[in-house]
């Protein structure tokens, strides 16, 4: 048998805290990630990942995603703050109130990049001023020449 010096143990006991630990850690971050997510501030979503789908699949994509992690009658907020840790702007508009009206623009990738600009606009559309999720709208253009 191994022995700790300093606590005149075997191995396991000696090694037993420090996965307990390690283990705690990792189980500390598993759920700060959950809770972010449920929060919508995980950071993995990136609308580039979306640059090589036509403009009706990617959004397609965007909006199954969207519409997964927050389902109507979650809370509006969420899915502005998800899409801002995105990247995107998002606003709500005097003139029209009922929705966040979200914007993103990134390049198009690779020679196209330099004439072309991809455009995302995303509604998050709430119910009665009790800013609930009603719908989510997602629409992609490119503009250039």
């Amino acid at each position: 048998m191994i022995h700790c010096p300093e606590m005149g143990s075997t191995l396991m006991r000696c090694v037993r805290p420090i996965f307990a630990g390690i283990s705690a850690g990792m189980l500390m971050l598993a759920l700060q990630a959950w809770e972010g997510a449920a929060m919508g501030n995980s950071p993995v979503f990136r609308f580039e990942d979306y640059s090589g789908l036509s403009n009706e699949e990617a959004k397609k994509a965007v909006s199954e995603h969207l519409e997964k992690m927050f389902p109507s009658g979650s809370l509006a907020d969420n899915p502005k703050k998800y899409l801002e840790n995105a990247g995107a702007k998002c606003q709500e508009l005097a003139k029209y109130p009922g929705f966040y009206y979200c914007t993103y623009n990134h390049s198009a990738g690779g020679i196209r990049s330099i004439f072309v600009t991809i455009e995302w606009k995303i509604l998050i559309w709430y119910s009665d001023g009790k800013r609930y999720v009603s719908k989510i709208e997602v629409n992609r253009g490119a503009t250039g020449p």
